[in-house]
């Protein structure tokens, strides 16, 4: 068992919260700001909520999203459909033991909560990154493909929690896109064809030079099977004797595959399923065991 040395309540209280939430326009439990009065005085607005595009539709305020009707009826039962069976209600196995119920994400409360008419407003590895970049200042990280965890990542970086950041993205337009938004680099690496560990996969055709101590997967494409296998080749030549690799969306069969054959790979690391609007998988070497109580 490993001691918990920081809660989630203490992660937003902390400095190194306090220190990105500025630029990654999120509350950090204090008061907002005036706007008028931030502006003048140079200092960033603290706000209640982050999107990929523009700014948030709800005020820190709002009562309910738009698309839920107040008046509507209360009681009675609803039936959804939904085939095949289960017999588990665990997260944490699915995709690995037994076949997990349809509903089973609705009997846990989320940490954050994402708004159904707003594009990107997604908080999905906020926890992760937060606690990783407190608990172990310093670490190197490479992102495979760019998206809302990269500015994420650049705010981390910006204020001295992560000595590196670098993003790879297979997409031209949308490297540029993300880019221009953030401060370290986002590297344009095309997709190539190849066969790796028995699977035709796409990789990226990069080469880096340096290993890393942080790893995120989000890229490359997804796919149903075998999801971001080409991430693997990543793994395999740039990783540290000693890591951490995060691996996004690890609810979906596709990824867990690519989790399954990494875990095979590297016998030697432990890892942890972390649930929330999505999930993530956190595998890590004994340098970094504490992350077995996230």
């Amino acid at each position: 068992m490993f001691h918990l040395a920081i809660t989630r309540r203490h992660l937003l209280r902390s400095g190194a919260f306090a220190a990105i939430a500025p630029s990654l326009g999120i509350a950090a439990g204090v008061p907002a700001a005036d706007p008028a009065s931030a502006q003048s005085q140079g200092e960033a607005v603290w706000r209640h909520a982050l999107s990929l595009f523009g700014d948030v539709k709800y005020p820190a305020d709002f009562k309910r999203y738009d698309y839920v009707n107040p008046a509507a009826p209360k009681g009675g039962v609803a039936r959804q459909i939904s085939i095949g069976t289960f017999d588990n209600f665990n997260m944490a196995v699915s995709g690995v033991k037994g076949s997990l119920a349809p509903a089973a994400a609705l009997i846990n409360e989320t940490l954050l909560a994402r708004s159904q008419d707003e594009v990107a407003a997604n908080y999905g590895l906020l926890y992760i990154l937060f606690r990783l970049a407190e608990e172990f200042p310093g670490l190197a990280g490479l992102e495979l493909g760019a998206g809302q965890s990269s500015l994420l990542l650049d705010a981390l970086a910006r204020a001295g929690r992560l000595a590196s950041i670098t993003t790879l993205e297979h997409d031209a337009d949308w490297a540029a896109r993300i880019g221009g938004r953030i401060a370290h680099d986002v590297l344009v690496a095309p997709l190539q064809p190849a066969r790796l560990h028995g699977v035709d996969t796409q990789v990226y055709d990069v080469a880096l030079g340096r290993r890393f101590d942080l790893v995120v997967v989000d890229g490359p494409v997804g796919a149903p099977h075998h999801s971001r296998w080409g991430a693997l080749a990543v793994l395999d030549r740039h990783l540290a004797d000693e890591f951490v690799v995060v691996f996004d969306d690890a609810e979906r069969p596709g990824e867990r595959q690519t989790i399954e054959r990494f875990l095979t790979l590297r016998q030697e690391t432990g890892h942890v399923f972390v649930h929330a609007m999505k999930s993530q998988c956190v595998v890590f070497t004994p340098k970094y065991r504490a992350v077995a109580s996230y």
